[in-house]
């Protein structure tokens, strides 16, 4: 009862006007359902009192999957971005996956990205200077890992290659 009374009103939400939403009452029944899973593992409770709270006042179950990816699947995806460099188009796939995967970098910060925005630092490590999008913290400078930095290269060396690039910058001259 006290289980299914704290995750109906117990949770506060961080915005003093609205009430508390469904997907954070499901992650508190989860984080419940960790912590007296481990006292009962550790043999300080006998059974789980979230358990004994009846279907109709639990949250709907949280779908993990897609959100996580395993070890095996890491290694494949990854794997594969490491052979995307049959074509033009595979090149930039390449370097926006790298970025993706890698560096935990969101959508809209890769299409706000401009060819000024990979650098060297005063070490000659590759950087990229990411722009706030939302907010001034959100700025910031990531170093980049060798495999990334040179798929980016790769990629900025096809480009200027490409018919359209070598057209828009003969009209700017």
């Amino acid at each position: 009862i006290n289980i299914a009374h704290f995750i109906a009103n117990g949770p506060t939400s961080s915005k003093p006007s609205r009430s508390i939403s469904k997907n954070t009452q499901k992650r508190y029944f989860t984080v419940l359902q960790r912590v007296y899973a481990f006292c009962v593992q550790q043999s300080w409770l006998e059974v789980s009192p979230v358990d004994d709270v009846a279907e109709q006042d639990r949250p709907d179950i949280e779908n993990h999957e897609g959100h996580v990816l395993t070890h095996d699947q890491w290694i494949a995806c990854t794997s594969r971005i490491n052979e995307l460099t049959r074509n033009d188009y595979e090149f930039r796939d390449r370097a926006i996956l790298m970025l993706l995967f890698k560096h935990g970098l969101r959508p809209e910060e890769v299409r706000a990205l401009s060819l000024q925005d990979f650098q060297t630092d005063i070490t000659n490590q590759h950087i990229l200077a990411i722009h706030a999008i939302r907010g001034p913290e959100q700025g910031r400078f990531l170093p980049l890992d060798a495999i990334t930095a040179e798929s980016v290269q790769s990629w900025m060396a096809v480009r200027s290659n490409l018919q359209v690039v070598k057209r828009t910058c003969q009209l700017l001259e």
